[in-house]
């Protein structure tokens, strides 16, 4: 009796341990198997991504989902989830339905704390920027590898809910996806630049952006030197 009472309770813990899994975001490269984060459609909140309807967005705002890089980024300004909108940190992992994989994800904080605690954890983890305008009301900054592109940006006179914040977005894409990272760069100077590395066939360890901007301020265009106030 006392042996199945053992088998038992090591069967609720270890059924406890499984239920209460969080995934940590930041620790998983892109692509990513669809079925390692999503296991259950039922019920999910998905639809096309609205900058790109080739992929599917699949959203989700508890605090199982919003752990990046040890910190629990779930909260919202407005703790009345019955709001029509309370400002709720969000997540959408962007899936390649063709080839079942997340080729992406944007994770979304309005909450000052969290936005604060993602900003710092992003430059620890990836340490200097290849972009980095350091607005001080509306700041981007990009960092890239051979795989993945990393777009933040931070709002520090956000008002959500009548209250100021600071609000940040980052997308997070694997660097195949072109147009995608065309439009979201689309406001500020590093869409010149991907399409001049482009166009000259050339690739980030050759030619990063510092270079680019000084090459354009040679010839009389010193506004994209705005995007190495940050990275100097």
């Amino acid at each position: 009796m006392k042996k199945k009472i053992i088998v038992f309770f090591n069967c609720v813990i270890l059924l406890q341990s499984c239920n209460s899994q969080k995934n940590d975001l930041g620790t998983f490269n892109l692509p990513l198997n669809k079925s390692i984060l999503i296991k259950n459609e039922i019920d999910l909140n998905k639809r096309p991504f609205i900058y790109d309807p080739n992929l599917i967005a699949y959203e989700f705002s508890s605090s199982k989902m919003l752990i990046y890089n040890n910190n629990d980024l779930s909260n919202s300004i407005n703790n009345d989830v019955s709001e029509t909108y309370c400002g709720k940190n969000y997540i959408n992992l962007l899936v390649n339905e063709k080839v079942k994989k997340i080729e992406g994800y944007q994770l979304h904080t309005y909450t000052k704390e969290e936005s604060q605690k993602l900003f710092n954890s992003l430059k620890k983890k990836l340490g200097l920027p290849n972009y980095d305008d350091l607005d001080k009301i509306d700041r981007h900054i990009v960092w890239e590898n051979e795989n993945e592109i990393y777009i933040f940006n931070i709002g520090y006179n956000s008002i959500i809910q009548n209250t100021k914040t600071d609000e940040a977005n980052l997308a997070v894409l694997i660097t195949q996806l072109d147009k995608l990272i065309m439009h979201l760069n689309s406001t500020t100077f590093y869409e010149s630049y991907l399409k001049e590395r482009k166009k000259q066939n050339k690739n980030l360890k050759n030619y990063s952006y510092f270079v680019f901007a000084q090459e354009q301020n040679n010839k009389g265009n010193n506004y994209y030197l705005k995007g190495i106030k940050g990275i100097k």
